[in-house]
């Protein structure tokens, strides 16, 4: 066992304990989607390295994404768990409602964020594995449905939202502004040989005047979720559905381009050195 562990499990003895639960406390819910993943990626390494088999967490989801609704967060839904794997294997996982023995569940609190140490960081840091999940085989169905009734040929994830407030990977809400808005990102489709049908994945609303700029321009037909009626009302139901669809149609094989959003401030902050 690697010596950063041992502090965290205080030197328990694993002999008879063969899962691992992550207490949360009284959160009233986590963070969003991909927070949750990239913690739940932590906690499946934690488990490896300890020996142990993780019980799935169940946790609700951060309802500012969702129009202030709170919604399950359970991972089956947005993942396929039989096909988690560590370093190219896969490994068993348990779901949360599955009857355990006690005694047999090592159950740790779980890791903080604070100021002063980003613990959860280091821990990521320091446990060196590959972790793979593979999206829900609908969404990836439906992704693919997208695609190919829309004739998608390429995808870009435009994020501003309320990064264009609080900023972004060390750019200011202005520099975020600049770096996605409707001329920028004409530019570096016009840079990278982009195709022609350009699905846009993005926290803007219908009426968002860079939508409109960029329909204006004739040299790309823009595909948005506000035209396809069914994923408007998934994303109505559920907003963090429509984002794993999405993102399963970023990832498609079917495509022969996609930049996300870190893509995007990558491209801007090239154009933009000092």
């Amino acid at each position: 066992m690697k010596d950063l562990l041992k502090d965290y499990i205080n030197n328990t003895d694993l002999t008879n304990y063969k899962y691992l639960r992550i207490n949360f406390g009284n959160e009233r819910h986590g963070p969003g989607l991909c927070d949750q993943l990239f913690q739940l990626k932590l906690y499946l390494k934690i488990a490896h390295e300890l020996g142990l088999i993780l019980i799935l967490p169940e946790r609700k989801l951060q309802p500012h994404h969702n129009a202030g609704r709170i919604v399950s967060g359970v991972i089956s839904e947005f993942y396929d768990i039989d096909c988690i794997k560590i370093d190219g294997n896969i490994v068993e996982v348990m779901e949360s409602k599955q009857h355990l023995k006690s005694t047999e569940v090592l159950i740790l609190k779980a890791l903080k964020r604070t100021k002063e140490v980003d613990t959860i960081l280091t821990y990521h840091n320091h446990l060196d594995y590959t972790v793979d999940l593979v999206r829900a085989k609908k969404d990836v169905s439906l992704a693919n449905q997208v695609i190919k009734n829309r004739n998608i040929q390429g995808c870009i994830h435009i994020r501003r939202g309320n990064r264009l407030v609080v900023g972004d990977q060390d750019l200011t809400g202005d520099d975020i502004n600049q770096a996605t808005n409707a001329k920028q990102i004409i530019h570096l489709l016009d840079s990278t040989n982009a195709p022609r049908v350009i699905y846009i994945m993005s926290d803007m609303l219908r009426d968002d005047e860079n939508i409109k700029e960029l329909n204006k321009c004739d040299r790309y037909e823009f595909v948005f979720l506000y035209d396809i009626p069914w994923l408007r009302q998934v994303k109505i139901d559920n907003n963090y559905r429509v984002f794993n669809i999405e993102l399963a149609i970023q990832e498609s094989s079917n495509l022969s381009y996609s930049k996300s959003k870190l893509d995007v401030v990558k491209f801007w902050r090239e154009e933009n050195k000092t």
